[in-house]
């Protein structure tokens, strides 16, 4: 398979990956395919860019070039519920400081729902209340970065 890239890489350690590559199965390939394009989500590349190689009529005969040729669209970031929520979490934050300063609230609609001091405890309020609905949960706390938790299933096999 020939590669070339619009820009400059370490042409051994580009050889490294692709010989890498090939000793692995198809779904393990798939699986670094979708991390590709997860890294590429993160640093905002488009696939055009971010593909960098010409395609020839070898490359399409081949399976692992085909594995990366193939065109899926990405997955969302969030659901756009969740999204609402959050964003209305970010537009009342000065407000919710003043009355809720250091507790856990959850916003569902643009409102606060549910006020506790764990969030664990906060969410089965919002649970027993309103139901598995999309809702933002987190501490009010000022100048305090948002930490996020991003969870990932592994398969144990």
């Amino acid at each position: 398979m020939q590669i070339t890239f619009s820009q400059p890489r370490s042409e051994t350690q580009i050889q490294q990956i692709v010989e890498a590559l090939e000793t692995l199965p198809s779904v393990k390939v798939t699986e670094v395919h979708d991390f590709v394009r997860f890294l590429q989500g993160s640093y905002a590349v488009s696939e055009t860019a971010g593909a960098g190689y010409n395609r020839n009529e070898q490359d399409t005969q081949d399976p692992l070039a085909a594995i990366f040729m193939e065109e899926r669209p990405a997955p969302p970031l969030a659901p756009a519920e969740f999204e609402r929520e959050m964003v209305a979490f970010q537009r009342l934050e000065s407000a919710l400081e003043a009355q809720y300063g250091g507790r856990v609230v959850a916003i569902h609609g643009g409102e606060v729902v549910a006020v506790g001091d764990d969030k664990m405890a906060v969410l089965d309020t919002v649970l027993a209340s309103l139901g598995p609905v999309p809702c933002y949960i987190d501490r009010v706390a000022p100048g305090v970065p948002r930490r996020v938790r991003v969870p990932s299933a592994w398969i144990a096999r």
